[in-house]
């Protein structure tokens, strides 16, 4: 205090005094006199918040941020007598972490709408309602990056009854068979024949239908256990994949030609630079307006590969919003390289 102050007479309580800061590590020596942990009470009341907001358990936040459900229970309540720091600092971070995405100006997937019609997104729509309706098998093929999977989940999500299974390389027709079986309500168990014939039971007369995702990556002997859900139980069938599954049903007349002749629907999806042109300004224009010549950028270093062209689209908008910059045909071009995506 200063002469003046001390001059000055009474001063206002708490005025010249020392002010103390609360400890906030787990345990200090004071003077020999142990001081336990501080953690400030609105900090647990923003992790309650915020687990309102996002619809999530404390047994979800704890796998978030990495400590156990037990820890962070006894946390919340105040009772727990480990590391409250390293805990405190764990639901920062992930408070700190939620509120940026809260702020991005981008959607926190960072994909295309689904429902945006391209070429792809129309014709796998009909080919599926096609076959839905009057039970058929039909198979519909495009490139990679097309937009195949994407239609078809958005299909089985707009309409009831639609079991979309996702293939693989290593799938043989008894995981095929327990997949269809646990999509329509059947106990999986038991031989192929049995489980066939529980899921024909259950499918007859139903009016559902069946997609395989990837169906490349079928072999012929699953082929023919599934045309069979066709012949016994007259639900639809829809094979999507790549070009060359179309090629491998063709190359299976001989063998399989049974296989073939059921096939009554087909799509081979082909596009055209003029339509996948098109598909990307459909895209682009779902989320802001950007002139042709953008669009021409976007094309020539993505194509009509849809998963590059959000790689790309995305970078570039987040970089125009925090930056302020508007989307040219040199930051569509200069990202595109730093993403390893030349001019095709």
């Amino acid at each position: 205090m200063t002469k003046k102050q001390q001059e000055g007479g009474n001063l206002p309580a708490g005025v010249g005094e020392r002010t103390i800061i609360p400890l906030t590590m787990d345990q200090k020596q004071c003077n020999g006199a142990e001081v336990l942990p501080q953690v400030p009470d609105d900090l647990r009341e923003r992790l309650r918040n915020q687990m309102k907001i996002d619809g999530l358990s404390q047994r979800a936040v704890s796998e978030q941020i990495g400590v156990s459900h037990g820890a962070l229970s006894a946390w919340m309540s105040g009772t727990y007598k480990g590391s409250n720091d390293a805990i405190a600092e764990a639901v920062r971070g992930f408070l700190s972490r939620r509120r940026e995405v809260a702020e991005s100006p981008l959607p926190e997937d960072e994909r295309f709408p689904t429902t945006v019609e391209t070429k792809v997104y129309t014709e796998v729509h009909h080919a599926l309602r096609n076959c839905h309706l009057k039970g058929k098998i039909g198979v519909v093929t495009a490139s990679s990056g097309a937009g195949k999977t994407r239609a078809a989940k958005d299909y089985a999500a707009k309409n009831t009854g639609v079991m979309l299974i996702e293939c693989h390389h290593s799938f043989p027709a008894r995981m095929v068979i327990k997949a269809i079986a646990r999509s329509c309500g059947v106990e999986a168990i038991g031989s192929i024949h049995e489980m066939l014939t529980a899921v024909c039971d259950k499918l007859r007369g139903s009016g559902r239908l069946l997609v395989l995702d990837e169906a490349e990556h079928l072999k012929p002997q699953v082929l023919d256990v599934v045309r069979r859900i066709n012949d016994w139980s007259g639900i639809g069938i829809v094979y999507v994949g790549l070009p060359r599954f179309m090629a491998q049903l063709q190359s299976l007349r001989r063998d399989y030609e049974y296989i073939w002749n059921r096939v009554r629907v087909r799509a081979g999806i082909e596009r055209t630079k003029a339509v996948e042109l098109a598909d990307v300004k459909l895209l682009i224009e779902s989320m802001m307006p950007v002139d042709s010549a953008v669009q021409d950028a976007f094309h020539a270093c993505c194509g009509g590969d849809i998963r590059k062209l959000e790689a790309v689209f995305f970078s570039c908008l987040a970089i125009s919003r925090v930056r302020g910059l508007v989307i040219s045909s040199k930051m569509v071009a200069s990202v595109a390289k730093q993403l390893e995506m030349e001019a095709i």
